[in-house]
C-alpha cells in the first residue's frame, strides 16, 4: 500500500506546500519503521492464540493493549500515506485543470491534518506516554 515517497517537482506555490507534506511524511516513515511495527503486531498476535494466553490475565491485557496501540499507529500511518498519495494525484489533475481549487485544498487539508496528528502522536510515543495524567492549574 505504501509506495516509496518521491519528492515532487511541481511548478507553482502549492507545490512547495505539498512537497513539505511529503517530506514530513517521509521523516515520519524513518521514525515510524512500518516493517518493525508489522513484525511486532505479528508476534503479539501469535501470543494471543496460545492456549495459555489467558492464564495470566494482567499480562494478557497488557499484550492486547500493546497490540491495539500498535495496530492503531500502523493504521494512522497508512491512512496518512494514502492521503498524501491521493494529494499527489489530485495535484496532477489540478495542474491539468481537471479539478477545481476547492478539491485540491480539501485534499491538502485532510493530508495536513492527518500528518499533524501523526507527528503529535509520534512525539508522545515514549514509554508511559499513553498513560493518563492529571493537570492542576493554580
Amino acid at each position: 500500500i505504501l509506495k516509496t515517497i518521491n519528492y515532487l517537482n511541481l511548478p507553482n506555490d502549492n507545490s512547495d506546500q505539498i512537497k513539505d507534506l511529503i517530506e514530513r511524511l517521509g521523516a515520519q516513515g524513518g521514525i515510524f519503521d512500518l516493517e518493525e511495527k508489522n513484525k511486532i503486531i505479528s508476534e503479539l498476535e501469535s501470543q494471543t492464540i496460545k492456549d495459555d494466553f489467558w492464564k495470566d490475565s494482567k499480562a494478557a491485557q497488557q499484550i492486547l493493549k500493546k497490540l491495539s496501540l500498535t495496530k492503531n499507529k500502523v493504521s494512522q500511518f497508512k491512512e496518512t500515506a494514502e492521503l498524501c498519495d491521493e494529494l499527489e494525484v489530485l495535484f496532477d489533475f489540478f495542474k491539468n485543470k481537471e479539478i477545481d481549487e476547492n478539491e485540491i485544498n480539501n485534499a491538502f487539508n485532510k493530508a495536513k491534518n492527518s500528518l499533524e496528528s501523526l507527528e503529535f502522536k509520534n512525539m508522545l510515543s515514549a514509554e508511559g506516554d499513553e498513560m493518563s495524567a492529571v493537570i492542576q492549574i493554580t
